[in-house]
This record gives structure tokens, sequence and C-alpha cells, in this order.
């Protein structure tokens, strides 16, 4: 598991040739074998004489607390920790891992990217196999995501996964590999871009949203199973290292084999791939900064920062219309079908070349600051004219992110909330951009330390020179001072 992360944080998928990071990682392993009677597949597990928050302290410390001379990787912004701890399912209250999570995070302002936990449960679905042999595309998909909601009730984050200033990663159902035989094995999402069905279906603290982003994590496929009965179809997961899935590299099995890969789904891949992601926003944030005239941003803001270009590649797309169709949701109230999507997508799958590239028809603005209690500051973008009086489809991200103190003996946990809102009068950007809501409504957004929202709108209107789209950061307290 540790070769396979490491290859994937390094290199992401190999299946297709991305680019690598070009500094090197600090690899810290915390699991190993567990005695198994099966010589062919090894559990990995945390070792049973040491504390695993313990662990996880001792090794984060031992890295970046400069205080006693000797970090050993002082300059580390970004901890990937592609693990979740099946016996310690998030269930409203905080787990001790996701509060050390929280507290290192604000402590040496770092970013942790965190995998929401694989439910490898077989999909029930209450049909005959003559019954499924008919289905359509769509139709299976529709009953395979409609099995997958039923249970959500067993399908929670595992710890860490609910860690508030981190960023929890679901597995997309998507990957690049090629497959050659699918034998009896069967894809039943029939290769839609769709959250994997080894996704958690859940929320997080105060029904905040979780997980946070989806990133490729394999194509999970199923092989029907012995337990199967007429009017309730069965399928287990197929654990093969065979495609598809996340090629990554593997420890050799010959003598000097230096080259062997194999292929694994999961959220541990989804989070991997997410920091390597992260390592290219890094990467870039740091060329911005030290090509900057103006006064560059600290070290310490860079946390922050890589975790407002992460998200800010996070859009639903067509996902939402399939999860909705498939659970009839357009019956119930809007907030409430929003909330169900979030469960399934988050904030949504990332278009990495959102995160990382302008191009002549986009443009990403970043701005930071420091903020304390009871204040607000206003960002202002100025309007290209070219813009207006023009009937084409427009769309604008908004995304705020932050680290925030916490309280372990407040209900509300988190210290500082912000959150971010538009001015009303500005009635020309309101024209341009400001139609249907294409993601996580405010109420939900605003519950973590991470707000992200797309608008779209294809409606003219005219420029002036002096139109602005003016934007106020918040801040007030929430878990006591």
């Amino acid at each position: 598991h540790g070769t396979a992360m490491a290859s994937a944080v390094i290199h992401g998928d190999l299946s297709t040739g991305g680019e690598p990071l070009f500094r090197p990682i600090h690899m810290q392993p915390i699991l190993i074998p567990a005695p198994s009677f099966d010589a062919s597949h090894a559990d990995e597990v945390s070792p049973s004489n040491r504390l695993l928050v313990d662990l996880i302290h001792t090794a984060v410390k031992r890295m970046v607390d400069v205080s006693n001379g000797q970090a050993t990787a002082p300059s580390i912004r970004i901890v990937n920790l592609s693990f979740g701890n099946p016996y310690q399912p998030f269930d409203r209250e905080m787990t001790p891992l996701a509060k050390l999570i929280d507290w290192l995070s604000w402590k040496y302002r770092l970013l942790f990217i965190l995998s929401m936990g694989n439910h490898d449960d077989p999909i029930r679905l209450e049909l005959t196999s003559e019954a499924w042999n008919l289905l359509d595309d769509h139709q299976a998909v529709g009953q395979t995501t409609k099995s997958i909601w039923k249970h959500q009730q067993n399908r929670r984050p595992l710890s860490p996964a609910e860690a508030l200033n981190a960023i929890a990663v679901g597995s997309l159902h998507a990957d690049g590999a090629s497959v050659v035989t699918m034998g009896r094995r069967i894809d039943l999402l029939r290769n839609e871009s769709l959250a994997s069905p080894l996704n958690p279906v859940a929320s997080g603290l105060r029904r905040g949203v979780k997980p946070d982003v989806l990133f490729p994590g394999g194509r999970q496929l199923y092989v029907p199973s012995i337990q199967s009965k007429p009017g309730n179809l069965v399928f287990e997961p197929d654990n093969s290292i065979q495609p598809p899935g996340i090629q990554v590299a593997a420890p050799g099995i010959r003598a000097m084999e230096l080259d062997r890969t194999s292929y694994s789904r999961g959220t541990s891949n989804a989070a991997a791939l997410a920091s390597h992601v992260a390592g290219l926003i890094h990467q870039r944030i740091e060329i911005l900064r030290d090509g900057s005239k103006e006064a560059p941003w600290d070290e310490l803001d860079e946390a922050s920062l890589i975790k407002c270009l992460l998200v800010h590649g996070a859009d639903w797309g067509t996902a939402a219309e399939r999860i909705r169709d498939a659970l009839s949701l357009t019956k119930g109230g809007w907030q409430t079908n929003n909330r169900q999507i979030a469960r399934f997508l988050g904030f949504g799958a990332v278009d990495t070349e959102r995160c990382l590239f302008c191009t002549s028809d986009r443009v990403t603005l970043i701005g930071w600051s420091r903020i304390g209690v009871d204040q607000g500051h206003e960002y202002r973008v100025p309007l290209p004219q070219t813009l207006g009086s023009t009937k084409v489809r427009r769309r604008l991200f908004a995304t705020l992110a932050w680290l925030s103190p916490i309280n372990f003996k407040h209900q509300k946990y988190r210290c500082s909330k912000l959150w971010l809102t538009r001015n009303s009068e500005d009635k020309s950007a309101g024209n341009l951009f400001f139609g249907p809501n294409d993601n996580a409504d405010s109420n939900l957004a605003q519950r973590g330390t991470v707000e992200h929202h797309v608008w779209s709108s294809e409606k003219a209107s005219p420029i002036d020179e002096n139109d602005v789209l003016r934007f106020s950061v918040n801040c007030a307290e929430d878990a006591g001072k």
C-alpha cells in the first residue's frame, strides 16, 4: 500500500503519463502486514504496540517542528494520509485522530489530504437476473445508485476523514487504464464518471460537506455472488490487480525487478492523486511568488492557498443530474436535494487544468489575507467590457478556504467561521454571472473550512468602464474565542 501511494503521489496514474513532481516526497509508513494464513494476500494494519494517534503525532512533529532544530522536512506543506480506520467510522462526534489532524493543521499550517475510506460491501439489487439483463445503461446506473443510497447508514466516513481543516477525498469511477478482457466482471456504473460504489455516502460534522472533492480512484468492477437469490441480485467487488484501476508501482516479485506495476481502486488512490495535484499547485504558486513584484504571501499561507486552488477545480457537472434522476429528487425541496447530491459528490470532481492554468477564455484570480473576528474584507474584480452585450454561456467559480483553530470542549468545535457574500447591487455582474447555483447551496457550503460555489448564466448585459464584481469575506466567532 505504501509503495502504491508513493507512486501515485509522485507520478499520478501511470496509465495517463502525467507530469511528475520535481521535488522529493517525505514518506512515513504507518502500516505493517497483519498475521494471516493466506500466503497470497496480506492485510495491512497499524502496529499493535503503538497508539495510532501517537504514531501520527510523532511522525508529523518530527517532520515539521523546528523548535528543537532537528525537523527532517520543515518545508512540508501537504501531508497525504491514505488511510481509513474501518473500526472507527464517523458518527456525529469527532474521533481522536481527526481532532489531532485539525490541531496539527492549525499549529503547523499544514494541509492534510485524507481518503474517505472504502466500503467494499456487496451491492444488492432488488431485481431478477433476467430483469437486470434487459436494463439499458441509464437504468442500470440508476438501480446501482439507488441501492447505494438505500444503504447509506452503513457507509459512513472512516476516521480521520471528518477532520475539519483537512480535505477529504472521495473516489471517482474513472482511470486511464485500457481493459482487454472483462470475464465475469461487470461495471455497475457502465463506465460513467460518477462517484465510485466504494465511497461513503454521508456528511461531515454538523452536516457539513464530506467528501470535499472527488478524484479518480479507479473503476471498481463487480462479480455476481453466490448469495444471489431470485429477485435479489448480489454483486461483490472484484479485488484483482488487473486493469481497470489506477496504475501504480508495485514491489518486485523477482530479483532486481524494478518496473513492476499493478492496478488498484479506492479512496486511497483518489487521495494520493489529489496530493499529486496539490504538489503541482504548490510548485506553481512558489513560481508565482518568486516572480511577483508585489509583496509575496507568507509560507504559512501556502496551505490555505493550495487548499483553495484544489477545491476551485471542483464541479458537479452532469453527475448531479444522474443522481437526481436515479433518486427521484425532483419532488423534494431544492435544499434537501442539494444535501443528498453532496453526500455523493461533495463539491464535485476536480478538473486539474482549472486548478493549474489560465486559458484564453478562463482566468483565475487569487486573493489572500489574514482576517480577525468581526472583520470583513472586500475584493473587487474589474469586469472586461468584452463580456457584455453578448449571449454566451459564462461560468463563475468562487472558492474560499482557511484554517481554523478548534475548541474540543464546544459543540460547534470550529472557532473561526468565515463566509463569502457578493454585492447584490452589482447589476451588470449579476446579469452576467449569477444564474442558477450549480453546486452546494450556501447553507451547506459554509459548515466547514472551505466554501465553493459555481454559477452560470447566458444573459447579455452592458458593462460600463467602472463596473466591478464585488465579494466580501467575513469572519465571526463560532466556538468561543
